[in-house]
């Protein structure tokens, strides 16, 4: 029997929150956003047995500012291209499922496609509707991404490994196989200095690359509040949050993440967001904070020399274990993509099915011999979904990818409005890149950051000539009102 201590302690909380919802609606957006990023109901879910249907309650916190703009504000649905998009892509899933052999794997991949993809989209789409809702989002973004960082940077300095906060900071800290060793730095006489698994920060997610790609993105939406901050204890708030960010993305050891803050940083360059002195202290302080935080980190991107010698025996380095491994996965994956090219094996059926046997023929570059997925968002659609589903996806990219340049443009002399556009253009830069090494898991993030750039570009379209908020209905699919000079929104 519950203790009635218990039951007056919970009855207490959830009148408080009830309390709060009816004052403050945007705060159950804000409350779930922060745990989502967070990964706390997963983490509820693997790490301490809570029933998933518990941790999916948390839903609800949605529902009040649902209500609010939908029947009190008396604001309509809102839909954009990117979002029908969504249901195209779905559909070419669906396709694909009729000729997967495992209809189970199938079905939980449309599935959870639905729940973090397409449900997710739309509720974002529709809570997230000003530019104060956005900032107040982004800051609830980077505050997340601080804290974990910030666990990581305390594991890091105190070596505290077996300290994981609650999984919120996980580590792996067995060695069983030679893989665990990661060369870190190199000199005449061969590799020296060795980083042990256990020092590559896994995050919430227990996968240090993924985690690396779920902090990296937010490092665009920190620049942009240190660029348009009213007060300049604001823009050091940003700055510093920023940092605890990178500090985490360095000490994962990710060098795909190293190659996403490359094409970022290139990216805000071409975009003119950054000048070039800009760059080199950008540069500096990336340098400064791998040699205090990760200082492993540079010899651990010298290993990427080693990919010239996939390609060419003469090469003076050879690639280690995991590069081979990731090529063989990869060459398995399009093989697959080659032999199914239309719709694919079916959604989720590339590790468990095909990758053993598919690798197999490719164990030249190293002798694969259990399940693997593909290490490549694209390379692993297509082989699932074959190049109607690839195309699918990156129809939805390429539509949000126009919708923000095509705001940003317009919206010139609004320079707030044009920063967020800016930064949500170079995020989706570096995702993409990170995906030329990483498949489509933890898919909640990318759809995550998809919805807000099109709630940007919304809230965008939703300013008069003044730079003022107006009701908006059902956009229709390309009209954009054009923002001109006049007061900036309250961002």
């Amino acid at each position: 029997m519950i203790p009635f201590f218990e039951i007056v302690a919970v009855a207490a909380l959830l009148a408080a929150v009830a309390a709060i919802l009816l004052r403050w609606p945007e705060a159950g957006t804000l409350v779930v956003m922060l745990l989502v990023y967070l990964n706390l109901p997963a983490i509820a879910v693997k790490l301490y047995g809570v029933p998933t249907p518990v941790v999916g309650l948390l839903g609800f916190l949605l529902v009040p500012p649902l209500l609010q703009n939908l029947f009190m504000r008396r604001e309509r649905v809102i839909l954009n291209m990117p979002f029908l998009l969504l249901f195209v892509f779905l559909g070419t899933a669906v396709a694909s499922s009729f000729v997967a052999k495992d209809t189970d794997l199938a079905l939980l991949w449309v599935t959870r496609y639905l729940a973090e993809g397409v449900l997710l989209y739309f509720l974002l789409l529709n809570l997230v509707r000003t530019f104060g809702t956005l900032r107040r989002v982004t800051w609830a973004l980077l505050v997340a991404g601080a804290v974990l960082g910030s666990l990581t940077l305390y594991q890091e300095i105190s070596h505290s490994y077996g300290n994981e906060f609650g999984g919120l900071a996980q580590r792996t800290l067995k060695r069983e196989t030679p893989e665990d060793v990661l060369f870190s730095q190199y000199d005449s006489e061969g590799p020296a200095g060795k980083v042990r698994l256990a020092q590559r920060a896994q995050g919430p997610i227990d996968d240090p690359n993924r985690f690396a790609q779920m902090l990296i993105v937010l490092l665009p939406l920190g620049w942009c509040r240190v660029r348009d901050e009213p007060t300049f204890a604001g823009r050091a708030l940003a700055g510093s949050l920023s940092i605890l960010i990178l500090s985490g993305v360095l000490i994962t050891y990710s060098r795909g993440a190293f190659l996403a803050l490359l094409a970022m940083l290139t990216v805000l360059a071409i975009l003119r967001g950054i000048r070039l002195f800009q760059v080199v202290a950008v540069a500096a302080v990336l340098i400064v904070s791998a040699m205090l935080f990760a200082p492993g980190y540079s010899g651990r991107i010298l290993t990427l020399r080693g990919v010239q010698g996939l390609f060419s025996a003469s090469s003076d380095v050879d690639p280690d274990a995991v590069q081979r491994g990731r090529a063989t996965e990869m060459l398995a994956a399009w093989n697959v993509l080659v032999d199914h090219p239309v719709l694919g094996v079916g959604p989720g059926q590339f590790a468990p099915i095909y990758s053993v046997s598919y690798m197999s023929e490719h164990y030249s570059l190293r002798r694969v011999t259990e399940q693997r997925r593909a290490h490549s968002l694209y390379l692993e659609l297509g082989a699932e979904m074959g190049v109607v589903g690839l195309l699918a996806f990156l129809a939805v990219v390429v539509a949000t990818l126009r919708d923000l340049m095509t705001v940003r443009r317009q919206s010139a002399s609004h320079r707030a409005v044009a920063n967020y556009a800016t930064a949500f253009i170079v995020a989706i830069s570096g995702y993409l890149t990170t995906a030329l090494f990483l498949q489509l898991s933890f898919q909640r993030y990318f759809w995550i950051l998809l919805s807000l750039a099109g709630a940007a570009v919304h809230a965008a379209r939703s300013l008069d000539p003044r730079g003022e908020r107006h009701q908006v209905g059902i956009q229709p699919i390309g009209d954009v009102h054009r923002v001109t000079s006049g007061p900036l929104p309250s961002i």
